[in-house]
C-alpha cells in the first residue's frame, strides 16, 4: 500500500529530505514539466516547494527512508483530512470481496465500462470473450457489487447494443435487488457510409439500475432564469404554463375565460388543453399573487410564479441527454500524456454526465473495470466543478495501472489544463490524497502455498486424489504465508510473499495492517507511529483509529489497532508495552482494541485469531 498526496499535507519539516529523492524529482520532471517554472533547481529549494503545494508526493519513492516514508503515510491520514480516492490493482473479484466489509452499502453511485465483444481493446480482460464466457466475467461480479450498494445506490454499466438483453437478463437473476431504471442513449459516432446493410448503429447505451423503488439524483437544475421583474418580495422566481392537457369535453370545468381584473385583459383557454386548473383553483392563484401576466397579452398567456426558495435543486434527466463522440476520450489522454496510450477510452464528459446525475456532493464511487482511470477525473472535476467531497474507487488488472491510471490521477489532481502532455496552468491544482495497493494475486497464492517438508514425504506413500489434496491443503498448509502465518505475526513490519514477475521472483512487504483494516471495516481516521526506547534500540508501534463501516459485522464502532514488534518478548517486555500503551493513551475512549500477537494491556484483544477468520469467511 502506498499513498499519493500533493505537498500541502506534508510537513515542512520533510521537505529538504524530499528534494534530495531522485526517483521523485525525475517523476515531477517527467510529470509535471516542474523544471520549466521559475526558480527551479536541482535539486530544488525548500521554498519553492512550498510556492508549488501541488506537486504529488508518491511514498513509493521512499521505500527506503522507513522514517520519512512513515512520516507521510501519517500525513495522508490524520483527524482534518484523509484519502479522496482508492486505486486497486488487482482482479476485480478480488477487490469487491475485499471490500465486503469496509464498503458494504457505501457504494452510492458505481459506472463500470466492462470489455465488449468487440475484440478492439487492449485490457487484460480481452474483450472478445465468446458469449459464454462473457456472461461469466460480469455474472461473477454482480452479486458482489450488490452488497456494496446503498439503499439509494445505482449500477451504472456502459454497453452497446449486443450485449444489452443479456446484461438485463444477467442483473434480473444475480442481482436481484437491482432494478432495470432505463438506459441513456448517446451518439458515439458519425454514420458510417461504408456499411453494406446501410444501417449504421450511431449510439451506445448506458444502462442505469437501483433498489426497487428507487431513483437517481437527477440533473440539476439550470437557475440562471429564475428572475424577478416585479420585485416580488417573495424573491427570485420563474414561470411555469397554465395550459393543461384536457378538451372541452372530458374536462368542460377547466375550460373557462381568464380575466386580468387590473387590465381588463382576456384570455379564451385553449380549445384542445383548457388550463391546468378550475376556476376556483385559479382565483386563490390570484388571491396569493401566483400569476404572472404577460406585458403584451397578443403574445402571451398568464403563468405560475415557481420561486427560487421553493425549488427544487434536480429534477429528472432524459435518456437521450448525451451528444458525445467516443474520439473525445482519445484526446483526453492525449492532452494529458502528449500521445494516445490507450485505445477507445470512454471520454470524461460521458462519465462526468452519468455520475452527475446518480451522486450527491458525498458520493462514494465505485469503478470496478476502471481502464484508464476515466471515472477518477470525472470525479476530481466534479468536486471542483460543486465543491463536493466524492471519493473514488477504482479497480483495474494489467500494466496500465502503473502506465496509463497512477500517472492520469497524479496530472488531474495538479492541474486542470493540459497540452500536449504540459501544463498550461500551475495554479489549478487541488489539494488531494489517494491510496493505492496492489493484491495478492491467484498465481502469486498459489506460488506460497508450503508444504511441512516430514508430512509431506510421508504423504507420498498415498496416491494424491481429492481426498488426500484436500486433507494437505487443510492441515498441511496452516503455516504457508499466503494463508497467514499466525507465528510470524510478531514480526508485523516484515512479512513477506515471494512475488513472480516474469522469470523473476522477489520477495516482497505485503501490508498486513491494511489488509486487516478491510477485514474489519475499519475506515481509519488517524495513522500515527511512535518508538518505545529499549536500550540502544526502538521498537516501532504503528497506532490506527477509527470507526467501522456502520453496515459491517459488529456494526459501527470506534477501533484502535495497535501494531508493534513482539519477536522474542519477554514478561518484562509486555509489561513495558503495557505501560508505554497506557501512558500515551492509545486505546482512550475505544469501543474495541486490537493488538498484534499477545499483550498484557487490559482493554486489548489478540487480533491474530480474527485475522485468520475474517480471511477465510469463519464466523467470529
Amino acid at each position: 500500500c502506498h499513498y499519493c498526496l500533493t505537498l500541502d499535507r506534508v510537513p515542512e519539516s520533510l521537505y529538504a529530505e524530499i528534494a534530495k529523492n531522485k526517483e521523485q524529482i525525475a517523476e515531477w520532471k517527467n510529470l509535471f514539466a516542474i523544471d520549466d517554472v521559475e526558480g527551479w533547481t536541482e535539486p530544488p529549494t525548500v521554498e519553492f516547494l512550498k510556492a508549488n503545494w501541488n506537486l504529488v508526493i508518491d511514498t513509493v519513492f521512499f521505500e527506503e527512508s522507513g522514517a520519512i516514508r512513515d512520516a507521510l503515510s501519517c500525513a495522508a491520514i490524520d483527524d482534518s483530512q484523509s484519502p479522496n480516492g482508492l486505486l486497486v490493482s488487482g482482479n476485480n473479484f478480488d477487490a469487491l470481496r475485499l471490500f465486503r466489509e469496509s464498503e458494504a452499502k457505501a457504494i452510492r453511485a458505481s459506472y463500470i465500462d466492462p470489455p465488449y465483444n468487440t475484440g478492439q481493446d487492449d485490457f487484460v480482460y480481452k474483450d472478445n470473450y465468446q458469449h459464454s464466457s462473457w456472461l461469466s466475467l460480469i455474472r461473477q461480479v454482480l452479486p458482489e457489487v450488490d452488497s456494496l450498494l446503498a439503499s439509494d445506490g445505482a449500477l451504472s454499466i456502459s454497453l452497446d447494443n449486443g450485449e444489452s438483453a443479456k446484461l438485463i437478463h444477467l442483473v434480473h437473476q444475480f442481482a436481484t435487488q437491482l432494478q432495470n431504471l432505463g438506459q441513456f442513449v448517446w451518439k458515439t459516432r458519425n454514420t458510417d457510409n461504408r456499411i453494406t446493410t446501410r444501417f449504421s448503429v450511431d449510439h451506445d447505451y448506458v444502462h442505469v439500475f437501483c433498489r426497487p423503488n428507487g431513483a437517481i439524483e437527477g440533473r440539476i437544475i439550470d437557475r440562471s432564469n429564475f428572475k424577478n421583474p416585479d420585485s416580488d418580495p417573495r424573491g427570485r422566481y420563474t414561470t411555469d404554463p397554465l395550459t393543461g392537457k384536457a378538451n372541452a369535453t372530458d374536462r368542460p370545468n377547466l375550460h373557462y375565460l381568464i380575466v386580468n381584473l387590473e387590465t381588463g385583459d382576456e384570455y379564451p383557454p385553449d380549445p384542445d388543453f383548457g388550463w391546468i386548473t378550475d376556476e376556483q383553483g385559479f382565483k386563490a392563484l390570484v388571491q396569493e399573487k401566483l400569476v404572472y401576466w404577460p406585458a403584451n397579452p397578443t403574445k402571451g398567456k398568464p403563468r405560475k410564479k415557481r420561486f427560487l426558495s421553493e425549488a427544487s435543486e434536480r429534477s429528472p434527466v432524459g435518456s437521450l441527454s448525451m451528444s458525445i463522440r467516443q474520439g473525445e476520450g482519445n484526446s483526453d489522454l492525449s492532452v494529458l500524456f502528449g500521445y494516445k496510450p490507450m485505445n477507445f477510452p470512454k471520454p470524461v464528459s460521458v462519465v462526468r454526465r452519468v455520475l452527475d446525475v446518480t451522486t450527491n456532493r458525498e458520493s462514494a464511487v465505485l469503478d470496478f473495470f476502471a481502464g484508464s482511470a476515466t471515472t477518477g477525473q470525472a470525479v476530481v472535476e466534479l468536486n471542483k466543478e460543486d465543491n463536493g467531497h466524492r471519493r473514488y474507487i477504482l479497480v483495474e488488472l494489467g500494466d496500465h495501472f502503473d502506465r496509463v491510471m497512477r500517472p492520469r490521477m497524479k496530472k488531474v489532481v495538479y492541474s486542470s489544463d493540459w497540452e500536449f502532455g504540459k501544463p498550461l496552468s500551475r495554479d489549478t491544482g487541488i489539494s488531494h490524497c489517494f491510496k493505492y495497493l496492489r493484491l495478492e494475486s491467484y498465481e502469486d497464492s498459489l506460488g506460497n502455498i508450503a508444504f511441512d517438508g516430514n508430512k509431506a514425504e510421508a504423504q507420498q506413500q498415498f496416491r494424491f486424489d481429492e481426498y488426500c489434496i484436500n486433507y494437505m491443503l487443510a492441515y498441511e498448509t496452516g503455516e504457508s504465508e499466503t494463508l497467514l502465518n499466525i507465528e510470524k505475526l510478531t514480526e508485523p513490519f516484515d512479512y513477506k510473499l515471494e512475488i513472480h514477475n516474469g522469470e523473476e521472483a522477489t520477495f516482497k512487504n505485503v501490508d498486513l495492517p491494511e489488509t486487516f483494516n478491510f477485514l474489519i471495516g475499519l475506515r481509519v481516521r488517524t495513522r500515527k507511529v511512535f518508538y518505545r526506547e529499549v536500550g540502544k534500540q526502538q521498537v516501532k508501534y504503528l497506532v490506527l483509529r477509527g470507526r467501522t463501516n456502520p453496515h459491517a459485522t459488529g456494526g459501527e464502532r470506534e477501533v484502535v489497532v495497535i501494531w508493534r514488534t513482539t519477536k522474542d518478548w519477554n514478561k518484562a517486555d509486555f509489561e513495558a508495552d503495557k505501560k508505554f500503551v497506557d501512558e500515551n493513551e492509545f486505546a482512550k475512549d475505544a469501543d474495541e482494541v486490537f493488538v498484534n500477537n499477545d499483550s498484557f494491556i487490559k482493554v486489548a484483544k489478540s487480533l491474530d485469531p480474527v485475522f485468520k477468520r475474517r480471511m477465510f469467511n469463519e464466523p467470529d
